[in-house]
């Protein structure tokens, strides 16, 4: 397999292994110490909880370490190099909402509220961004 077809399918792995490495890593700073959340999180234990942070961050680094040597290697092009970042900014933007909008707290979780509000305008339009910058640099090739 060539780096660059290695660079293509570790970009779509990488991306899908944000969100919840950016759940776990949130997860570890802020930590549950109330009885009220605004979503019942997903019911696991910390060691697989563990598992799935490690594991997505794991992916997350080594996709990165690719695409980059990729990049560097000019086998793949910047702009979707860009467009894949603009995607990510989205998908952690997600875990980390996620995570806000599961932790237990007492009282109004108003924190987690603002992002899931937030996240109805800012995930669409870094997709968007994503989106149009990719059409506008198939157009001027």
């Amino acid at each position: 397999m060539t780096l660059h077809l290695a660079a293509r399918h570790a970009s779509w792995v990488g991306l899908a292994a944000v969100a919840p490495a950016t759940w776990w890593w949130v997860g570890l700073l802020v930590g549950d110490s109330g009885t009220d959340a605004i979503i019942r999180p997903v019911d696991i234990s910390n060691g697989t909880a563990a598992a799935i942070g490690a594991t997505s961050t794991a992916i997350v680094l080594a996709s990165l370490v690719v695409v980059l040597r990729g990049r560097s290697l000019h086998l793949v092009p910047g702009a979707p190099v860009m467009a894949l970042a603009t995607c990510a900014a989205a998908a952690g933007y997600v875990g980390l909402a996620y995570r806000a909008a599961t932790t237990r707290v007492d009282g109004a979780n108003i924190g987690g509220a603002l992002l899931l509000y937030a996240g109805a305008a800012v995930v669409p339009g870094l997709l968007a961004v994503a989106f149009f910058s990719t059409v506008r640099n198939s157009r001027q090739r």
